[in-house]
Protein backbone atom coordinates (compact mmCIF):
# COMPACT_ATOMS: atom_id res chain seq x y z
CA UNK A 1 0.00 0.00 0.00
CA UNK A 2 2.85 2.42 0.74
CA UNK A 3 4.32 1.78 -2.63
CA UNK A 4 1.07 2.44 -4.38
CA UNK A 5 0.49 5.61 -2.42
CA UNK A 6 3.90 6.89 -3.33
CA UNK A 7 3.31 6.13 -6.97
CA UNK A 8 0.01 7.96 -6.96
CA UNK A 9 1.61 11.02 -5.39
CA UNK A 10 4.41 10.93 -7.89
CA UNK A 11 2.08 10.62 -10.86
CA UNK A 12 -0.30 13.35 -9.62
CA UNK A 13 0.18 16.41 -11.90
CA UNK A 14 -1.29 18.77 -9.31
CA UNK A 15 1.47 18.01 -6.86
CA UNK A 16 4.16 18.96 -9.42
CA UNK A 17 2.23 22.09 -10.45
CA UNK A 18 1.94 23.22 -6.82
CA UNK A 19 5.69 22.96 -6.36
CA UNK A 20 6.49 25.06 -9.48
CA UNK A 21 3.84 27.73 -8.84
CA UNK A 22 6.06 29.46 -6.16
CA UNK A 23 8.63 30.68 -8.75
CA UNK A 24 6.50 33.39 -10.43
CA UNK A 25 5.57 34.79 -7.02
CA UNK A 26 9.21 35.18 -6.07
CA UNK A 27 10.03 36.89 -9.37
CA UNK A 28 7.16 39.35 -8.97
CA UNK A 29 8.25 40.14 -5.41
CA UNK A 30 11.82 40.89 -6.50
CA UNK A 31 10.58 43.14 -9.33
CA UNK A 32 8.31 45.03 -6.96
CA UNK A 33 11.07 45.62 -4.43
CA UNK A 34 13.39 46.80 -7.19
CA UNK A 35 10.81 49.31 -8.44
CA UNK A 36 10.30 50.69 -4.93
CA UNK A 37 14.06 50.95 -4.37
CA UNK A 38 14.57 52.79 -7.65
CA UNK A 39 11.74 55.11 -6.74
CA UNK A 40 13.51 56.14 -3.53
CA UNK A 41 16.73 56.81 -5.43
CA UNK A 42 15.06 59.19 -7.87
CA UNK A 43 15.14 62.93 -6.97
CA UNK A 44 11.66 63.98 -5.89
CA UNK A 45 10.03 66.40 -8.31
CA UNK A 46 9.63 70.06 -7.38
CA UNK A 47 6.08 70.60 -6.11
CA UNK A 48 3.81 72.59 -8.35
CA UNK A 49 4.18 76.32 -7.79
CA UNK A 50 7.70 76.04 -6.30
CA UNK A 51 9.67 76.42 -9.53
CA UNK A 52 9.56 80.22 -9.35
CA UNK A 53 10.75 80.19 -5.73
CA UNK A 54 13.69 78.01 -6.60
CA UNK A 55 14.69 80.24 -9.50
CA UNK A 56 14.38 83.31 -7.30
CA UNK A 57 16.66 81.71 -4.72
CA UNK A 58 19.19 80.89 -7.39
CA UNK A 59 19.09 84.49 -8.63
CA UNK A 60 19.56 85.76 -5.08
CA UNK A 61 22.62 83.57 -4.58
CA UNK A 62 24.08 84.71 -7.89
CA UNK A 63 23.38 88.34 -7.00
CA UNK A 64 25.07 87.92 -3.61
CA UNK A 65 28.08 86.34 -5.34
CA UNK A 66 28.34 89.27 -7.77
CA UNK A 67 28.08 91.76 -4.89
CA UNK A 68 30.88 90.00 -3.01
CA UNK A 69 33.07 89.94 -6.12
CA UNK A 70 32.45 93.65 -6.73
CA UNK A 71 33.20 94.40 -3.09
CA UNK A 72 36.47 92.48 -3.36
CA UNK A 73 37.40 94.37 -6.53
CA UNK A 74 36.56 97.66 -4.83
CA UNK A 75 38.74 96.83 -1.81
CA UNK A 76 41.59 95.80 -4.12
CA UNK A 77 41.29 99.04 -6.09
CA UNK A 78 41.30 101.01 -2.83
CA UNK A 79 44.45 99.23 -1.70
CA UNK A 80 46.09 99.94 -5.06
CA UNK A 81 45.27 103.64 -4.69
CA UNK A 82 46.82 103.75 -1.22
CA UNK A 83 49.92 101.81 -2.22
CA UNK A 84 51.58 104.61 -4.27
CA UNK A 85 51.10 106.99 -1.34
CA UNK A 86 52.85 104.58 1.03
CA UNK A 87 55.65 104.10 -1.50
CA UNK A 88 56.00 107.87 -1.88
CA UNK A 89 56.36 108.36 1.84
CA UNK A 90 59.00 105.63 1.97
CA UNK A 91 60.82 107.33 -0.90
CA UNK A 92 60.76 110.69 0.91
CA UNK A 93 62.21 109.06 4.02
CA UNK A 94 65.01 107.51 1.96
CA UNK A 95 65.76 110.89 0.36
CA UNK A 96 65.94 112.54 3.78
CA UNK A 97 68.39 109.90 4.98
CA UNK A 98 70.59 110.50 1.93
CA UNK A 99 70.31 114.27 2.42
CA UNK A 100 71.36 114.00 6.08
CA UNK A 101 74.28 111.76 5.09
CA UNK A 102 75.49 114.26 2.47
CA UNK A 103 75.14 117.18 4.87
CA UNK A 104 77.09 115.29 7.53
CA UNK A 105 79.81 114.52 4.98
CA UNK A 106 80.04 118.20 4.01
CA UNK A 107 80.42 119.24 7.65
CA UNK A 108 83.15 116.65 8.21
CA UNK A 109 84.96 117.68 5.05
CA UNK A 110 84.99 114.20 3.53
CA UNK A 111 83.90 115.49 0.10
CA UNK A 112 86.07 117.36 -2.34
CA UNK A 113 84.83 120.93 -2.67
CA UNK A 114 85.25 122.93 -5.88
CA UNK A 115 84.51 126.58 -6.47
CA UNK A 116 82.59 126.82 -9.73
CA UNK A 117 82.23 130.61 -9.57
CA UNK A 118 79.40 133.12 -9.26
CA UNK A 119 78.37 131.77 -5.84
CA UNK A 120 78.30 128.16 -7.06
CA UNK A 121 80.05 125.42 -5.07
CA UNK A 122 80.15 121.72 -5.97
CA UNK A 123 80.84 118.76 -3.69
CA UNK A 124 82.34 115.56 -5.03
CA UNK A 125 82.67 112.03 -3.72
CA UNK A 126 85.53 110.93 -5.94
CA UNK A 127 84.23 111.61 -9.43
CA UNK A 128 80.58 111.54 -8.31
CA UNK A 129 78.74 114.81 -7.79
CA UNK A 130 76.72 114.75 -4.56
CA UNK A 131 75.75 118.40 -4.01
CA UNK A 132 75.67 121.79 -5.73
CA UNK A 133 74.99 125.06 -3.93
CA UNK A 134 74.13 128.24 -5.84
CA UNK A 135 73.84 131.34 -3.66
CA UNK A 136 71.75 134.12 -5.19
CA UNK A 137 73.87 136.87 -6.70
CA UNK A 138 71.09 139.06 -8.05
CA UNK A 139 67.55 140.20 -7.43
CA UNK A 140 66.42 138.42 -10.59
CA UNK A 141 67.14 135.07 -8.93
CA UNK A 142 66.17 135.64 -5.33
CA UNK A 143 66.39 132.02 -4.21
CA UNK A 144 69.47 130.24 -2.90
CA UNK A 145 69.44 126.86 -4.61
CA UNK A 146 70.64 123.49 -3.30
CA UNK A 147 70.73 120.33 -5.40
CA UNK A 148 71.45 116.83 -4.04
CA UNK A 149 72.39 113.77 -6.05
CA UNK A 150 72.53 110.03 -5.53
CA UNK A 151 74.13 107.78 -8.14
CA UNK A 152 74.39 110.72 -10.51
CA UNK A 153 70.66 111.47 -10.38
CA UNK A 154 68.91 114.44 -8.83
CA UNK A 155 66.92 113.33 -5.77
CA UNK A 156 66.28 116.58 -3.87
CA UNK A 157 66.31 120.32 -4.46
CA UNK A 158 65.83 123.12 -1.94
CA UNK A 159 65.03 126.73 -2.83
CA UNK A 160 65.18 129.33 -0.07
CA UNK A 161 64.40 133.03 0.20
CA UNK A 162 61.87 134.45 2.66
CA UNK A 163 59.78 131.43 1.72
CA UNK A 164 61.08 128.00 0.70
CA UNK A 165 60.42 125.06 -1.58
CA UNK A 166 61.46 121.45 -1.18
CA UNK A 167 61.37 119.21 -4.23
CA UNK A 168 61.56 115.41 -4.11
CA UNK A 169 62.44 113.35 -7.19
CA UNK A 170 62.16 109.73 -8.30
CA UNK A 171 64.38 108.95 -11.30
CA UNK A 172 64.66 112.72 -11.83
CA UNK A 173 60.87 113.02 -12.03
CA UNK A 174 59.28 115.43 -9.56
CA UNK A 175 56.94 113.55 -7.21
CA UNK A 176 56.45 116.00 -4.31
CA UNK A 177 56.64 119.74 -3.82
CA UNK A 178 56.57 121.17 -0.27
CA UNK A 179 56.06 124.88 0.17
CA UNK A 180 56.65 126.88 3.36
CA UNK A 181 55.54 130.51 3.28
CA UNK A 182 58.04 131.19 6.09
CA UNK A 183 61.43 129.63 5.37
CA UNK A 184 62.30 129.73 9.07
CA UNK A 185 59.23 127.65 10.03
CA UNK A 186 59.29 124.26 8.31
CA UNK A 187 56.37 122.99 10.39
CA UNK A 188 53.90 125.14 8.45
CA UNK A 189 53.84 123.69 4.96
CA UNK A 190 51.68 122.74 2.00
CA UNK A 191 52.40 119.56 0.06
CA UNK A 192 51.65 119.11 -3.62
CA UNK A 193 51.88 115.61 -5.11
CA UNK A 194 49.71 116.07 -8.20
CA UNK A 195 51.84 116.44 -11.32
CA UNK A 196 49.11 118.53 -12.93
CA UNK A 197 49.67 121.20 -10.24
CA UNK A 198 53.47 121.35 -10.42
CA UNK A 199 53.23 123.97 -13.12
CA UNK A 200 56.60 125.15 -14.47
CA UNK A 201 58.68 123.55 -11.74
CA UNK A 202 59.59 120.15 -13.27
CA UNK A 203 61.05 121.55 -16.46
CA UNK A 204 62.57 124.60 -14.77
CA UNK A 205 64.30 122.55 -12.05
CA UNK A 206 65.83 120.10 -14.49
CA UNK A 207 67.02 122.96 -16.68
CA UNK A 208 68.66 124.64 -13.68
CA UNK A 209 70.21 121.35 -12.59
CA UNK A 210 71.63 120.60 -16.04
CA UNK A 211 73.16 124.07 -16.28
CA UNK A 212 74.79 123.86 -12.83
CA UNK A 213 76.07 120.30 -13.39
CA UNK A 214 77.63 121.35 -16.67
CA UNK A 215 79.41 124.27 -15.00
CA UNK A 216 80.57 122.07 -12.12
CA UNK A 217 82.05 119.45 -14.45
CA UNK A 218 83.81 122.08 -16.55
CA UNK A 219 85.35 123.64 -13.44
CA UNK A 220 86.35 120.35 -11.82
Amino acid sequence: MKTEGNNKEKDNPFVEEKKHSKLPVVILFVIGVSILFLGFLRKPPIPSGQEGKTNAADLTLKSDKVDLEQQGESETASEEKELPQRNLQELVEEIRETYNSIEAGCEKGIYTQSDVGEGITAYWDGNKLVKIVSISQSEENEYDRYFYFDGGKLIFAYYEATDSYRFYFRNETLVRERYCKDASDSSDFIDCEDETEFGKWPGYLLQQKDSLVKQAKEAN
